[in-house]
């Protein structure tokens, strides 16, 4: 495996603020929860089961590092959490498009898998990665969200090119072209190279027609004027 890139997540210093206060919120909880006990003579097992599960949300979303590797064919990416070391690897191949992610009630695919490889500490913008999996007959649609510098973006666009930081609109056509393809047995790229090129046909003989159209309106209003002239 040769690695051509490689980059780790950051963490700013107001980011870091929030999160003191989120845990100091959590030990709070605790605390509550351990007077409540002392109190009732019996364990408030409610209560220190909400204190430990937004401990370790908070814990995870803050502290986690993660590392981006890009490599001659995948994208890595390595997460250094609470419970240890975890790695996923796309390769290119299925990687559909990066664009900037925003909420939204309903989105244009309905993805199957979704991951937050990033920290709520790192100041820079949320990116969404949309890939394919291949069940079968059938094609599941994954997103990651990520934060990572120019730079990574634009290596990664050598290895998938021209769907890279691009509207989300082109991202869930090449989504929805790959699902049509997978279901003829055709290879994506070759099968999305001749829809593009038969788009941009229809794109020439329409621009043709409206400036022959053009012409012959251009054409009829000097005749008027002439035959006005006269």
């Amino acid at each position: 495996m040769t690695v051509v890139y490689r980059e780790k997540s950051k963490r700013s210093r107001s980011g870091l603020r929030l999160v003191l206060l989120l845990l100091a919120f959590v030990a709070l909880i605790l605390g509550y929860a351990t007077y409540v006990s002392m109190e009732a003579g019996k364990l408030a097992i409610d209560l220190y089961f909400v204190g430990v599960f937004l401990g370790i949300v908070v814990w995870t979303q803050a502290f986690g590092r993660y590392e981006y590797v890009l490599t001659e064919d995948s994208l890595i990416i390595i997460e250094q959490g609470l419970f240890g070391k975890k790695s996923m690897t796309i390769p290119y191949a299925m990687i559909d498009g990066v664009y900037a992610f925003k909420q939204q009630l309903m989105g244009g695919l309905k993805f199957r898998y979704k991951f937050r490889k990033l920290s709520s500490m790192d100041p820079r913008p949320v990116w969404a990665l949309a890939y394919a999996v291949e069940a079968g007959n059938k094609i599941k649609h994954g997103r990651i969200l990520l934060k990572a510098d120019e730079s990574f973006f634009e290596k990664l666009n050598e290895f998938v090119p021209n769907r890279v930081c691009v509207p989300q609109e082109d991202v869930v056509f090449y989504a929805y072209v790959r699902e049509d393809a997978h279901k003829h047995g055709e290879n994506v790229e070759t099968y999305y190279a001749q829809i593009m090129a038969q788009s941009n046909e229809q794109n020439d003989d329409v621009t043709k027609g409206m400036s022959i159209e053009t012409e012959i309106s251009d054409t009829a209003g000097e005749q008027v004027k002439t035959t006005s002239a006269r």
